[in-house]
């Protein structure tokens, strides 16, 4: 049998191409399907934690990492765990107060915060309207100046209810920031910084036991 001569190598070479072109793609494939919904920061450890949604089982998880706007490193996380996955990466550089954004190209997706320099309760947003700080079982809610970082207390509460209510209750509020029990029989504290603009945050009460979360959530429905 005769070899074409001039297809073979016409093929090898075409096989050669497409292979280098995979190897080529391969860093940008690698986390086409992961999506980052979230990035904290905890400057006493100088460390960030990662979470967002994988949807694929050949798909990687990692983040470009960027420090007050300029790069710092890429951070491989889990691979092929389809849903929602999360991961920690520790460096000097997350300091008190730092920006920080952890972004993937692939998807177009990322987050931003500061690392807080305290010990207030909601520290993955550091740039919020209200600190929330648990001193024993009394909880301090702060509102903070978004142009000079300022804070001043807007309420104090401690007269915690043990029973969950029939409907969203409100326990404290002053000016733009309030306190709601909720059905559920966590607390959620609102605030309105203006511009059409909310924030929300749901925990359970103080003593602060870490279990604290972001919600859009409106305590009226």
């Amino acid at each position: 049998m005769k070899i074409n001569r001039k297809a073979f190598i016409t093929s090898v070479g075409a096989l050669a191409t497409l292979a280098l072109t995979l190897a080529l793609a391969a860093p940008a494939l690698a986390t086409h399907y992961w999506y980052i919904n979230g990035v904290s920061c905890d400057a006493a450890t100088n460390t960030i934690t990662i979470t967002g949604y994988n949807y694929s089982t050949t798909s990687s998880t990692g983040a470009d990492v960027y420090v007050g706007g300029n790069y710092l490193t890429f951070v491989n996380g889990p691979y092929g765990q389809v849903g929602g996955n999360t991961f920690s990466y520790t460096n000097p550089a997350f300091v008190a107060w730092a920006t920080v954004t952890a972004y993937n190209p692939s998807t177009g997706t990322g987050a931003t915060t500061i690392c807080a320099g305290d010990d207030r309760i909601n520290p993955v947003d550091a740039a919020g309207p209200v600190a929330l700080f648990c001193d024993g079982d009394t909880l301090n809610a702060w509102d903070i100046n978004a142009g000079t970082g300022e804070g001043v207390l807007a309420f104090s509460f401690s007269a915690w209810p043990s029973a969950a209510p029939a409907v969203n209750t409100k326990l404290a509020e002053k000016g733009r920031t309030s306190l709601w029990q909720l059905t559920s029989g966590e607390f959620q504290v609102n605030s309105f910084p203006g511009e059409g603009k909310s924030y929300a945050f749901v925990f359970n009460g103080c003593p602060y036991d870490g279990g604290g979360y972001n919600a859009n959530i409106d305590p009226n429905e």
